[in-house]
């Protein structure tokens, strides 16, 4: 029960100028006063308003309660009985008493009686007829309130019993006051001592209702110190208190408390079966705002268990609740719930749309905390996409928001997830910069928490730079820091990557110290990952410090551990390793077996940024199997399989079974295949979860086990109809069954044609070559010894041959020598030397007649332009073969079959000077910082004259903001070579992602294509051509170009010829000579013979660099090797 009136202290009766009085009438003021007294509380409980204002003073300050008094009477629940006035100590002659009054109160609603005790100060002053009226009545509670929490904890119960009037209700409600104090400033512990105390008076007081409400105050507060036993204890005592008294919606309050402790225990089920319990009432009473808030618990707890589509419903349910009543900050919060589903499904747009939803209605309504976090969960869905661009637009964006907050922990996390991206595009030095700008937010808050993170991201964006030193002190600040907060998987995590490091230096004893560490820890915290990863990489430092019998152990310890959770990639990367120590103590069979359980191991590894994977390399082990089969002499083999794990890339690219490439589907069948694959991916989660535990339930863990079995069937069901009604839909996926090379080579070259492949390893490269063979009778099968082989079409000849030079070695040689061709560099010839001597002397014999090579480069050597390579005859390459590149056989096969139906018709659409928006320059410059796209665009002038070339009638113009994404995916004829002078921003590191920077199609369109958005379009050209692309490195990896040629092929267009570096033509010229003369050689009429076969495009690239070659002030590579063709 409240205190009816709380005013502050106005002057006595004797401030006010009334004199002493004499004994005699001091004490019969003390009679009057102590019946005005017993009078004013009977008509207090007596509901009567009018006797109660008439005991007040006309001119008190007590009259204005009138309306406070009327409503009060008019809300009051309960029923006032036995009113008995005690204690009064009254100072007649000052106006002045001190009442302790005790009530006997009913509650209306459930019957239930508590006693009421009240400490009142009270001033009183004659009327004008000279009678004592109440002046003004203030509580005692707070003076009280303090005068208990003054002594030890321990000795207020005897204090309570020596001063009954601090077992007061005043003293109760002076207690929830200083509690709402203590609370402001942030005084946990002096919170909870403030409530144990109010807890005491209630009990004093025999108020059930009062125990049981500091019982929830304690529970709630003990929630927010982690304290989770506690506050279980104190609501689960509270919840027995409103039983009793039988208040339900008391009781369901409890039970959704007692459910959030559940949820942050990790007791689901518990959590779920309190919040139905809390619902039903809730639903019962029509209480919309509880319910809302009861489902959306609902969902969180349904989230955790891995049930998603029960999850999405929960919160389904509240969103229409919120959005009936018009209730935009639960909307916003509910919004980003459903968003956190979607992103752990995969279902990014869903995702992205719902972060976008809840981010407008946050900042609708002011909310600029809600928004912030809504853009910093937009961020990391695009940065789970690969859409670098849109991830740091929105990273930004959340960090404009948190800046004008004020909220240094948000502001350093997203911070640190910017540079996460950076890092992720391989811009280590601009993801140290971010890293370093969050650590200096953390360091100024005093967040150790925060500051240990930004130092490991610190150290291994240092690493990836090869400051090792530098990383290695950061690696142990994190780690001294993980320490002192007792973060154990920090610590074990951050002992892992330090023992990486120590590898890489071949710091092999130090290596084993920190992963036996690591081991120790995680094995103390059941981290079953850390577990799997450790004993994997402790065996791969132990078969490199030559100790194969122990690495074999630790490799057995990884699998067990990793096979337990599902981790494919340690499979993977421990199956690796065993096949070298096998390899290595000369047991070829075992050592193969091992490699190909590798593979098979990648094959079930989840793909993209979102895969919780520690192990990066998708290539390992299809390159030792390679490389195994090279030395035993089995070179065709060895090209099946690294065709396989190329064809495995591109799957991976394309969505890991190529479930981005939906071109020709009907819209029922693409819901068809997204909804098993939803299932499909809810059941992994699940699973992968169960098995992550520290003691997963072996009969869940079965169960799970067998849905997932049963999705993944569907799915294949659903995968057969697809293929069977769309027979292309298999290759543009790159699902195709494996291909024999033997097989395959037969049908795609010619006479005269040699494919090489290469492939790089640590410690060496391997080069393949195979060419066609005169007819050789009874050989089927070929090797490094050259033997042909035949399937009954033309032989093929397959040679190996292996180079000792470590691939850190490679990379410098092929980067000093791009370096020096794009500066035209006099010393370029010399480099080139020396890389002839690597990579092409070794199968040199291999080679000769042949006209045309189509090279499969591998790593760095994408970055190198091999045409340009001089032989020891003084001749450049491209003076006896045209050469064209392919990212693999299999995208090689693709691209026949789409030539096949490409016939050139000699015309061109030239696109090109496109209007650069605002929105594409802020995308670029955050990605890139400090570049402008359109720098190496074509100028308006230079599309015109590449038109020009075709002549008016076979020539299409489309520049300005004619040049936009709309008319290149859908508006290019038959046959037409697409000349796109726009810039093409590549990206290895998201290869889908790649941007062409075209002309804007409205107001809130950017201008900015996506590479992998042409996997949609309709381009049946013969060739597209882009001479401004950026992003070329010596480190070029060729991720971007597989994105980039495939996605055109699936769009149609069989050939692409890209730049390498920045081509631009010298005044007076109009074109580069190298443009302009490959553009002169192909549209020359071609010979009868060339004319009835499919069209290529490297020989009139031959022929212009040949033109260039026989001019002195042109011969220089860096004028004619500046493009590339990539086709079948």
């Amino acid at each position: 029960m409240a205190a009816l009136l709380t005013f502050l202290s106005v002057p006595s009766a004797r401030a006010q100028g009334q004199p002493a009085l004499d004994p005699a009438a001091a004490a019969e003021a003390e009679k009057e006063i102590r019946q005005l007294v017993t009078s004013f509380y009977e008509a207090y409980a007596r509901e009567d308003l009018p006797g109660l204002v008439a005991l007040w003073h006309p001119r008190g300050p007590g009259r204005s309660a009138r309306n406070i008094a009327e409503v009060e009477f008019e809300l009051r629940d309960s029923t006032l009985r036995s009113v008995v006035v005690r204690d009064v100590r009254v100072d007649a002659g000052g106006g002045r008493a001190r009442v302790m009054v005790e009530m006997g109160v009913t509650e209306r609603k459930n019957n239930r009686t508590r006693s009421d005790r009240r400490v009142r100060e009270m001033t009183f002053l004659k009327d004008e007829g000279g009678a004592w009226k109440v002046w003004n009545e203030a509580t005692s509670g707070m003076s009280l309130a303090k005068r208990l929490l003054s002594v030890p904890a321990a000795e207020r119960k005897a204090l309570l019993e020596a001063e009954p009037e601090l077992a007061s209700d005043d003293t109760w409600t002076g207690l929830g006051m200083e509690i709402g104090r203590l609370r402001m400033q942030g005084g946990m512990i002096a919170t909870l001592d403030a409530i144990s105390a109010r807890e005491l008076v209630a009990r004093a007081l025999n108020n059930d209702y009062g125990v049981a409400a500091s019982l929830l105050d304690a529970g709630l507060l003990f929630q927010v110190l982690g304290q989770l036993a506690e506050a279980g204890k104190a609501f689960a005592e509270a919840r027995e208190l409103f039983v009793r008294a039988g208040s339900a919606i008391e009781v369901a309050n409890l039970d959704a408390n007692l459910a959030a402790v559940d949820y942050l225990g990790g007791n689901y089920a518990s959590a779920l079966t309190r919040f139905q319990q809390a619902l039903d009432v809730y639903e019962a009473a029509g209480d919309q705002a509880r319910v809302a808030s009861l489902l959306h618990g609902m969902g969180n707890a349904l989230y955790m268990q891995g049930q998603f589509e029960r999850a999405l419903d929960a919160y389904g349910r509240t969103r229409t609740i919120t959005a009936a009543a018009d209730n935009k900050a639960g909307t916003s919060s509910v919004l980003q719930a459903i968003a956190l589903v979607h992103k752990e499904l995969g279902n990014y747009m869903q995702a992205g749309e719902a972060y976008a939803a809840s981010a407008a209605l946050a900042s609708e309504i002011g909310d600029h905390n809600a928004a912030a976090k809504a853009l910093h969960g937009q961020g990391e869905v695009y940065r789970l996409q690969g859409d670098h661009g849109l991830a740091l637009q929105s990273f930004h964006r959340a960090l404009d928001a948190w800046t004008r907050i004020t909220d240094p922990p948000n502001r350093a996390a997203t911070m640190f997830a910017i540079g996460q991206v950076h890092g992720a595009e391989r811009s280590f030095a601009v993801a140290a910069e971010w890293y370093q700008k969050a650590l200096d937010v953390d360091t100024g808050a005093n967040d150790q928490a925060g500051i240990a993170r930004d130092t490991g991201g610190l150290a291994g964006a240092h690493f990836a730079m090869g400051q090792v030193d530098l990383a290695l002190g950061e690696y142990e600040r994190s780690l001294g820091l993980r320490e002192a907060l007792k973060d154990l998987p920090g610590v074990t995590w951050t002992l892992i990557h330090m023992g990486v490091l120590h590898v890489s230096q071949n710091r092999l004893d130090e290596a084993l110290k920190v992963y036996t560490r690591a081991i120790g820890l995680a094995e103390r915290i059941g981290d079953q990952p850390a577990l799997g990863v450790g004993h994997s990489l402790k065996g791969s430092a132990e078969l490199a410090g030559g100790a194969p019998e122990q690495a074999l152990e630790s490799v057995a310890r990884g699998l067990a551990f990793a096979g337990r959770t599902g981790q494919f990639d340690a499979i993977a990367f421990a199956h690796t390793v065993e096949g070298k120590i096998h390899r290595d103590g000369g047991r070829a069979g075992q050592a193969r077996e091992a490699f190909e359980q590798a593979i098979a191991a990648l094959a079930k590894v989840p793909v993209g940024p979102a895969a919780d994977t520690f192990f990066t390399d998708r290539r390992g082990p299809y390159l030792a199997l390679a490389d195994l089969l090279v030395r035993e002499g089995d070179a065709a083999a060895a090209l099946d399989w690294l065709e396989r794990g190329r064809q495995h890339a591109l799957a991976t690219m394309l969505g890991g079974d190529g479930v981005f490439v939906t071109k020709g589907l009907s819209e029922a069948e693409r819901e068809e295949e997204q909804s098993v694959m939803r299932a499909l991916h809810s059941a992994t989660v699940r699973l992968r979860r169960e098995r992550g535990r520290a003691a997963p339930d072996p009969e869940r863990e079965t169960a799970l086990a067998a849905e997932l079995a049963k999705v993944a069937a569907q799915r294949d069901d659903v995968r057969t109809r697809l293929f069977a009604v769309h027979p292309d839909l298999r290759v543009f996926r790159a699902q195709t069954q494996p291909v024999p090379v033997l097989t395959l080579l037969p049908a795609l070259l010619r006479p005269g044609e040699a494919v090489l492949t290469f492939a790089v390893n640590d410690a060496s490269t391997h080069v393949i070559v195979a060419r066609v063979a005169p007819q050789v009778s009874g050989l089927t099968r070929a090797g490094a010894e050259g033997a042909p082989a035949t399937t009954g079409g033309p032989a093929v000849l397959v040679h190996a041959a292996s180079v000792e030079v470590a691939a850190n070695d490679l990379a410098g040689r092929v980067a000093r020598w791009r370096d020096a061709l794009q500066k035209r560099d006099p010393e370029a010839d010399a480099l080139s030397a020396e890389l002839y001597s690597l990579l092409l002397l070794p199968v040199e014999s291999h080679l000769a007649g042949v006209t045309r090579m189509v090279v499969i480069p591998d790593a760095m050597l994408w970055g190198l332009p091999f045409e340009a390579i001089r032989t020891p005859s003084r001749r450049y390459l491209v003076e006896r073969a045209a050469v064209s590149y392919m990212p693999s056989l299999t995208a090689w096969s693709a691209a026949a079959r789409v030539a096949s139906a490409a016939k050139p018709s000699g015309r061109i659409m030239a696109l090109g000077a496109p209007v650069i928006s605002k929105a594409a320059e802020e995308r670029v410059s955050l990605l890139h910082p400090g570049q402008k796209p359109g720098t190496s665009g074509g100028t308006e002038r230079e599309t015109r004259a590449v038109a020009a070339l075709a002549g008016p009638p076979r020539a299409q113009v489309l520049v300005g903001v004619k040049a936009t994404a709309e008319r290149l995916a859908s508006g290019v004829p038959a046959g037409t070579i697409a000349h796109v002078a726009a810039p093409l921003l590549l990206s290895d590191a998201s290869p889908l992602h790649s941007l062409l920077v075209l002309s804007p199609m409205g107001e809130h369109d950017a201008g900015l294509a996506e590479v992998g958005a042409a996997l949609g379009w309709e381009v049946p050209a013969a060739a597209a051509v882009f001479p401004a692309a950026e992003g070329w490195t010596s480190g070029t990896s060729g991720e971007a170009l597989a994105a980039l040629s495939w996605s055109l092929l699936v769009a149609g267009t069989p050939a692409v010829v890209v730049s390498r570096w920045p081509l631009a033509a010298q005044p007076p010229a109009r074109l580069d000579p190298l443009v302009a003369g490959f553009y002169r050689a192909q549209l020359a009429p071609a010979a009868p013979r060339a004319a009835a076969t499919v069209p290529l495009f490297s020989p009139a690239l031959q022929r212009a660099a040949k033109r260039l070659l026989a001019v002195p002030a042109t011969r220089h590579p860096g004028y004619w090797a500046g493009l590339m063709v990539l086709e079948r």
